[in-house]
C-alpha cells in the first residue's frame, strides 16, 4: 500500500502525528496497517480483530480524537477517512471505539464539543 502521501510531524500538542499530503474522500482508504502481529495491546499497537494488535510504523503516530477523521476497518487492516480530509490535516480515530482495551489509558484533550473525557477502550466504557 502506499504511503508517500502521510507525513509524520508535531502536531498542536507537540506529539507526533500523521498528517495527509493530498485531499481523501470519505471513505476512501488512506493506508494499510503493515507489522508484527500480537496477542496483547500494546501502547502503540491497533486492535485489527480479536486478539490481535499490529504495531505498524505509521499506525503508532495515529493518534487519537473524540471527533475523528478515520477509522479501522479491521479485517482489511486499513486506515480509512469517515468524512473527505483536507491536504495538511492530521489523521484521528477514535480509539475507544477500536480498542477493547487500552495498554496506556489516557485523560482525553482533543478538546471536542463531545470529548470522552477518559481513553481506556470499550471495556473502560462499559
Amino acid at each position: 500500500m502506499v504511503r508517500e502521501h502521510i507525513t509524520v510531524a508535531t502536531n498542536k500538542h507537540g506529539e507526533k502525528g500523521l498528517f495527509v499530503n493530498r485531499d481523501f474522500k470519505e471513505g476512501e482508504t488512506i493506508f494499510g496497517l503493515e507489522g508484527n502481529i500480537a496477542r496483547h495491546p500494546t501502547k502503540y499497537s491497533i486492535e485489527v480483530g480479536d486478539n490481535e494488535h499490529i504495531t505498524d510504523e505509521l499506525g503508532q503516530c495515529l493518534n487519537h480524537s473524540c471527533k475523528p477523521n478515520t477509522k479501522i476497518e479491521r479485517t482489511k487492516k486499513e486506515v480509512c477517512a469517515t468524512r473527505d480530509v483536507a491536504q495538511g490535516e492530521e489523521l484521528t480515530f477514535d480509539y475507544n471505539s477500536n480498542e477493547t482495551e487500552m495498554a496506556s489509558p489516557f485523560r482525553c484533550r482533543c478538546g471536542s464539543k463531545n470529548c470522552q473525557q477518559f481513553i481506556g477502550g470499550r471495556k473502560a466504557r462499559d
